[in-house]
């Protein structure tokens, strides 16, 4: 069984929630919202921040 989480509301930024996540060895995320933004409106304009961040958690 795999434990997700709901990141945002512990955090709205997106390094916080990987660390927090990974200190409670939760391995999934839903990824709703980065920055103060609903994900699927700041995809676009943050592809490449986010692909970066997720990158170093591989």
């Amino acid at each position: 069984m795999k434990i997700s989480a709901f990141a945002d509301e512990m955090s709205d930024d997106l390094g916080e929630q990987i660390s927090f996540l990974k200190a409670h060895a939760i391995d999934c995320i839903e990824l709703r919202g980065v920055w103060s933004k609903n994900v699927l409106e700041k995809l676009a304009a943050a592809r490449g921040a986010l692909q970066r961040i997720l990158a170093k958690i591989k």
